[in-house]
């Protein structure tokens, strides 16, 4: 596949909701997490994607680095709640 000049880098969002569940696999039962997006549609992502990806939103007292970052390019700012 030839390079495109015009490629960017996204950072995306998402609200869903999810629930820890275990998967059968050829190698026994995996660990992961059913994810039900706002459509309605239902999937299942091993644990540890899962965790890279998501951040419960009862635990955001401040947002994560990696988003403080992309916030500051965007010039957008934080203030957190007093």
């Amino acid at each position: 596949m030839e390079e495109q000049d015009n490629r960017q880098v996204y950072y995306g969002t998402k609200r869903i909701v999810a629930w820890p569940q275990q998967k059968e696999t050829s190698d026994g039962l995996a660990d992961g997490y059913a994810v039900k997006y706002e459509d309605g549609y239902t999937s299942w992502s091993p644990k540890e994607v899962f965790e890279r990806a998501y951040i419960p939103l009862s635990s955001l007292l401040e947002p994560p680095t990696e988003m403080l970052i992309v916030m500051d390019e965007i010039n957008v700012t934080y203030a957190p709640k007093e």
